[in-house]
């Protein structure tokens, strides 16, 4: 008699991934149990976790912004102001700036990392620029932490 090929290739498959993983599918109730919009999830089985899923213990309560400045510079405008970690974690911020004209309308909309992929140690601050084209009519900034991450 004589072995069919394709099956003799998905069972030597299955082995090698069964002796790789440990244990046999049948074993295994290890689940997806939610997932987030960075990617990162977490497993029920003996509570593993996505290496980088790891906990933040700081939030956004615990960031300020200050000596926030808006300067028109030849044809745009200069936003500085330092973000302030006052948490016991480094951590990253992430900020949105909300532009508005002299008639109160919405001009633009910016969200930003100012430390971009770095965390920002505890207790310290981080000044920050941001550059965007002059906004005819323009009026007022409003800038707030909306989200906190720890890299």
């Amino acid at each position: 008699m004589k072995a069919d090929p394709i099956l003799l290739l998905v069972l030597i498959t299955t082995t090698l991934l069964i002796a790789s993983c440990g244990e046999s599918p049948r074993d295994s109730e290890a689940k997806v149990s939610s997932t987030s919009s960075d990617g990162s999830y977490s497993i029920d089985k003996k509570r593993r976790v996505d290496k980088f899923d790891e906990a933040n213990t700081c939030a956004i309560s615990d960031i300020t912004i200050d000596k926030t400045n808006v300067k028109v510079d030849m044809d745009m405008l200069r936003i500085v102001g330092r973000v302030i970690n006052n948490c016991s974690d480094s951590t990253g911020v992430q900020l949105k700036i909300v532009l508005y004209d002299t008639e109160g309308n919405i001009q633009k909309v910016q969200d930003m990392w100012p430390a971009s992929i770095n965390n920002i140690p505890p207790h310290s601050n981080f000044p920050f620029e941001f550059l965007t084209k002059q906004i005819d009519g323009f009026e007022k900034m409003e800038m707030r932490v909306i989200d906190v991450k720890k890299w």
